[in-house]
């Protein structure tokens, strides 16, 4: 999509038009020390650092001080620059191939150092579509979080890349200066190459080790000037078609920029650029999946439900007393469900229909069915009185449960974690190379087509004293993403099923029937018993951005020590004095999809379930894939039952998919069970209630009527309703399922101070912003969203933009900062004289000294919180950032410099991991429990006296239910004490507000989603230490060494979380055991309270214990060494050699579990993280060599050079821990860097 320059207003021209005249009365003091002064040509623009003056490793320069090009030795703040040549002997072409290099800089993808994938998923997982969604943002600076991105100090979206880059900029912590809004860890700055006044070309070719075929980039970079010393133009292109090891994995990338510069006086300077540019690909996972087969090998029993009942309390099954009574022989040939619940693998992310891609129909899936089918779903009959049940699940009528397709489900649901802690992975390689074959095949995509254009003007006076910059920045991008394979839910499986819920058909595609019309056959035999799967659920997210800037800068230079130096004046040395004034715009829309069943032969979501599931966002309509890649495991198809048969799971033969999952529209015939054609959600209406959204259960309302229809009392639904096997064709469309819109308009008003005093010994920095941001935030109900047929295959656009609008949502609005007060930022350097007090430094040796102290803040509309002091469901406050650097620095003589640098990085408000979402499904399921007990309570106590005698209507119950001792209606009113609070503190009264929770009129929750946005919050600290030394011993000979020491902790983790179950654990121990929907049944423990909520309950302690503890995937000790020596003379002139080694130590991974307890009665498992599992620590080694020299009469320069990176790796087989179990064993791994090998040739003229 592509956006049009928005037309200048009045009121920002009277803001820009108010800072100039605002400067211009400051310029006299420099009128005063220049007018007699012939002018000066300037080469160099104080707004700018071109990268000229840099040595080797070492630069000089820096704009990170105060917006203008000062001495990175005059600045307090922690700068770590990579210049070109830096970038160059690296093999860096963009930030996954360069922050590994940096101090304590961490980044993800291939070559990345970390995983940086989600954790949280509610079965344990962990999410890697995210950060492979966007490779380039995958970043962390000083353990505490993500950078920003900028380019020439404008904020960006678009990846960094050095074709058109001359030099990298990492401004580490807070920068009040730089961006009073950003993030606290810090920016990462690229610097744009511009148009210069001196013709000059590069044309450079790479070819690399990828998977199917070598990675190829070409890039062509040329300046042309076209009036000497007035104008200039520069181009560059790039074309880079990147393949990696892990195939099919590639990224494809076209960019093209074009560069401007116009000096029509040598105080004046017109300065633009634009790029456009697209990048597409299908990025490495660097994760193995989570995996059942440990399970599965363990227990093996295969299932056969749908053909012999094989279960307990069915016709054909053994009761618990028969089977207790079998052999242990005989009784291997069941499952006990009652003793392995917690291992059955019920229907996982399928509610509703799935595509079946075994490879019959080759990439196409080749038939769909439903592998859960609520018995509900079906007409038992009547037995007793011959009245025939479905021919399919009850030929006599008898059958009851919920038949289900069954998987031996991940080891992370045994008893002694009860569904806690990390999901298991794979932790080896030998059975599949997950680092050589994405086992999703070409499945996953991720592009950004993007645009931006810079326009500049600069005017300098009095020979450099004072000037302004006026800018205008605008920037569009376009994401989309699509994720199949290793998202959430997400795992393999055995297939232990031998028959599939579908009976076998006729050509056309109906039940096979006998000549009075009966089936012939009931069930159909799986034709993947035995085989792996993988189960996914497809999931598109598109992202539309648009930034917009307006940026004036100013200054003015007064030296007292010049032009007062016979005066007393001249000890108020030298100052500089600048002042911004910024405008921007960022405009963003997100929007969810996720791929649902259509079908125009029957109406799926009644079909499915109810009238609910009719809405086109329901979870039963959500389309999944059954994957199989590989073949049937034969030993155990031959001899299921017999535990002795060896088993190992490198005997699971797994083969990358084929199945082509990329298709908008997919579309097949299925064989479904029709309910007629009548069961429609229309037809089926409920006569009591036919509006289902206004007639429901008012809040803390426990003594709700329900009142039956006068014209049919025993019959409240109506319409026709018959039961058949019946053939239709089934259709995934992309449905939006979730869409925001944000609009952030920031004015910052900023000046900065950098002053010099005792001969420059002496430079303190001064900085101080105040930001005014306004927010408008929007998220759409689903009720709103289009499905009409016109967007049908393109359902991106069912979320209509004439009502889509950022301003129509919440509105906030930020006044100087998050506390109501400015960003104030002030540091200094200290040059130690030669002769100082009682100490004589040497004369080519400088000491100085440093100290720096800064703030910042996140401007972030987009979180909410519950505040149950009164504030309820409201925006979380932006994340605020403080940080605070000091060290000293030794340098000898710019040959040798050494930098030594303490700090203390802190954020508050910082969104925590995983608890918006614990805090979001401990409400609901309280909810959910607490309705079920109110509709029993109306049913069996209406009275509320305890004893059960008569229903809601005055009648007396049936005498089943008065003689049965195992009903306990207090159990019901405890659950309803129990869940009080959630009325009480207004949750239940904030869902029905937002449109996310509506009744039946029973009582029961109709639609019950959770708050939009919740996020709890939490604060980060990261205290370290950072050695960063610079070595140029020769001309030929470059050196830089870093050493980096991070601790980065939490602290105030959830608080309301914490709150929500302070008020809970007071009753929780007295429920957990109840029956989650049937409370009063004392007998039935099958579906507990606890299973709902023990895992979000130990998600909140395993965040919550972290306090104190080390961050995630954060190492203690880290450092690299790159090097270079380039030979001039001799028999090895122009060649050169150098290489890098990169290390981290140790971190922690895990914890044991410990007993806790969390309130006076309840004691849970919880980890103890006192005692961590740590990580192996890794060492990467890199060589590179290379040879330059003149061609084409000295006309060009011809430089060729060979990098081998992670040469540690050369047989591609390292695995490196991220997560392990509660037992320290491995849970989560990934697959380290592999070795890789690059050639690149350039010509320079």
């Amino acid at each position: 999509m592509r956006h049009k320059l928005r037309q200048i207003d009045l009121s920002s021209l009277s803001k820009w038009s108010l800072l100039t005249a605002g400067f211009m009365s400051a310029l006299p003091l420099a009128v005063a020390q220049s007018a007699d002064d012939e002018e000066e040509i300037f080469e160099l623009s104080p707004f700018t650092v071109d990268g000229s003056q840099d040595e080797g490793y070492r630069a000089t320069q820096t704009l990170a001080g105060g917006r203008l090009a000062t001495n990175l030795k005059d600045i307090g703040t922690s700068v770590e620059v990579l210049t070109k040549e830096f970038l160059e002997d690296v093999g860096a072409n963009d930030v996954q191939e360069f922050l590994q290099y940096t101090t304590g800089g961490e980044v993800g993808g291939s070559q990345g150092n970390i995983e940086g994938a989600a954790e949280g998923g509610s079965g344990g997982e962990v999410s890697s579509a995210g950060t492979r969604a966007e490779p380039h943002a995958n970043t962390r600076l000083r353990g505490i979080g993500a950078p920003d991105t900028v380019r020439n100090y404008y904020k960006t979206g678009i990846p960094i890349d050095t074709y058109n880059t001359n030099r990298i900029d990492i401004n580490r912590g807070a920068n009040s200066f730089l961006f009073g809004l950003g993030q606290p860890a810090g920016l990462i700055n690229s610097n744009y190459v511009q148009a210069e006044m001196r013709d000059q070309g590069k044309i450079e070719f790479q070819i690399g080790s990828g998977g199917n075929s070598p990675s190829f980039r070409t890039n062509i970079d040329f300046n042309k000037v076209l009036i000497d010393d007035k104008l200039a133009i520069r181009f560059a292109t790039l074309n880079d078609r990147m393949e990696y090891r892990q195939r099919p994995s590639y990224r494809d990338t076209d960019r093209f920029y074009v560069a401007a510069k116009f000096k029509p006086t040598e105080s004046t300077t017109l300065r633009a650029h634009i790029e456009e540019g697209d990048i597409m690909g299908n990025a490495p996972d660097t994760l193995l999946p989570t995996q059942a087969f440990d399970t599965f090998i363990q227990y093996r029993t295969p299932i056969d439900f749908f053909d012999n009942m094989q279960r307990f309390g069915d016709e054909e099954g053994p009761s618990q007393a028969q089977w207790e009574a079998l052999s242990p022989e005989e009784q291997a040939q069941y499952v006990n469900l009652g003793a392995v619940p917690e291992k059955l693998f019920n229907n996982g992310s399928i509610w509703g229909y799935a595509f079946v891609h075994d490879g019959a129909n080759g990439a196409d899936p080749s038939f769909g069915m439903r592998p859960q089918v609520p018995n509900a779903g079906y007409e038992n009959g009547n037995a007793d009185e011959g009245i025939p049940g479905d021919p399919f699940w009850s030929p006599d009528g008898s059958a009851g449960g919920s038949p289900s397709m069954i998987f031996w489900r991940n080891k992370r649901n045994g008893a002694e974690t009860n569904g806690g802690g990390p999901a298991q992975g794979f932790t080896s390689l030998d059975g599949f190379d997950f680092s050589k074959q994405n086992f999703g095949g070409n499945s996953d995509y991720y592009s950004h087509d993007f645009n931006t254009y810079n326009i500049t003007f600069e005017q300098l006076f009095w020979d450099g004293q004072a000037g302004i910059e006026i800018g205008y920045d605008h920037e569009t991008k376009d994401d989309d993403a699509q994720n199949n394979f290793n998202g959430w839910g997400g795992e393999f499986l055995i297939d232990i099923n031998k028959t599939i819920p579908l009976p076998y058909v006729d050509e056309n595609g109906y039940a096979q029937t006998d000549a009075d019309g009966n089936v012939i056959s009931m069930v159909r035999e799986n034709p993947n018993y035995g085989r792996p799967l993988y189960v996914t659920t497809p999931s598109r997210r598109l992202v539309e951005s648009e930034k917009e800037t307006w940026r004036a800068t100013a200054f003015v230079k007064y030296d007292f020590t010049d032009k007062h130096s016979d005066s007393f004046l001249k000890w108020l040395g030298k100052h500089t004095l600048t002042g911004l004034f910024d405008e921007h715009t960022d405009k963003w829309k997100y929007t969810s999809l996720r791929q649902q069943t259509y079908s125009d032969d029957f109406n799926i979501g009644w079909h499915l379930s109810n009238r609910d599931s009719d809405a086109p966002w329901h979870n039963y309509r959500a389309a999944a894939n059954m994957v199989y890649l590989g073949p049937a495991l034969q030993s155990y198809i031959n001899d299921p039952f017999n535990p002795n048969t060896n088993i190992n799971i490198n005997d699971i033969i797994i083969n990358p998919s084929m199945a082509n999952l990329l298709a908008d529209n997919p579309s097949l015939p299925v064989t479904f069970w029709s309910l007629g054609p009548d069961a429609e959600g229309a037809n089926w209406t409920h006569i009591s209630n036919p509006d289902y959204v206004n007639n429901h259960l008012e809040p803390g309302n426990h003594d709700m009527v329900y009142e039956p229809a006068e014209d049919d009392p025993e019959n409240p639904y109506f319409g026709d309703r018959s039961e058949y096997w019946d053939p239709g064709v089934l259709e995934g469309r992309w449905t939006v399922n979730g869409a925001q819109a944000r609009e952030t308009i920031i004015e910052s008003h900023a000046v900065n101070l950098q002053s010099m005093f005792f001969n420059n010994h002496l430079v303190a920095n001064l900085g101080y912003r105040e930001d005014v941001v306004k927010n408008w935030s929007l998220g759409i109900p689903l009720e709103y969203q289009d499905i009409s047929e016109e967007f049908a295959g393109n359902r991106q656009y069912a979320v209509e933009p004439e009502y889509f609008q950022a301003r129509d949502g919440a509105y906030s609005e930020i006044d100087k900062g998050p506390t109501g007060d400015g960003s104030f930022g002030y540091g200094g350097v200290f040059h130690l004289p030669k002769d100082f007090l009682f100490f004589e430094t040497p004369r080519n040796v400088d000491f100085r000294i440093h100290y720096n102290s800064s703030e910042n803040f996140v401007p972030d509309a987009s979180r909410f919180t519950y505040n149950a002091a009164g504030g309820g469901y409201e925006p979380l406050a932006s994340p605020i950032g403080e940080g605070e650097d000091f060290g000293f620095t030794i340098d000898f003589n710019n040959k040798f410099v050494a930098r030594f640098n303490w700090y203390e990085t802190s954020v508050q408000n910082a969104t925590a991991s995983g608890m918006g979402a614990a805090a979001n499904g401990l409400v609901r399921w309280a909810l959910h429990t607490r309705y079920w007990a109110i509709q029993d309570l109306n049913t069996l106590d209406p009275d509320r006296n305890g004893v059960l005698d008569v229903d809601a209507n005055g009648n007396p119950l049936p005498k089943w239910r008065l003689n049965q001792t195992w009903w306990d209606p207090s159990r019901l009113v405890t659950v309803v004490d129990a869940t009080q609070w959630a009325v009480d503190e207004g949750w239940e009264q904030a869902k029905i507000d937002a449109g996310v929770l509506t009744f039946r009129p029973n009582g029961t929750a109709q639609k019950h989603g959770w708050l939009p946005n919740l996020q709890d919050s939490e604060s980060r600290t990261s205290k370290g230490m950072e050695m960063n030394f610079t070595y140029n011993p020769t001309r030929q000979w470059r050196v830089a060494l870093n050493i980096a020491k991070i601790e980065s902790v939490s602290s105030d983790v959830a608080p309301m979380t914490t709150h929500i179950l302070d008020n809970f654990f007071e009753s929780y121990n007295e429920i957990k055991d109840f029956k989650l929907w049937d409370a009063a049944d004392t007998r039935d423990h099958s579906a507990p309270f606890s299973n709902w909520f023990q895992n979000m309950i130990n998600n909140y302690w395993v965040k919550k214990l972290q306090e104190g503890s080390t961050t995630a995937e954060t190492r203690k000790w880290s450092g690299s060494v790159v090097t270079n020596y380039r030979f001039t003379d001799g028999r090895f002139k122009g060649f050169s050699m150098g290489g890098a080694v990169r290390y981290r130590g140790e971190g922690a991974i895990g914890y044991p579990l410990m007993d806790y307890d969390v309130s006076e009665d309840v004691t849970l498992r919880v980890p103890d993280v006192s005692k961590p599992y740590m990580s192996s620590s890794n060492v990467n080694v890199d060589f590179n060599a290379g040879y330059r020299t003149k061609i084409f009469e000295d006309k060009v320069t011809w430089d060729l050079r060979l990098h081998l990176k992670n040469l540690n790796n050369l047989s591609n087989d390292g695995l490196t821990t991220i997560r392990a179990n509660y037992d320290g064993t491995a849970a989560t791994v990934r697959w380290d860097p592999p070795f890789t090998a690059r050639l690149t040739s350039s010509f320079r003229f």
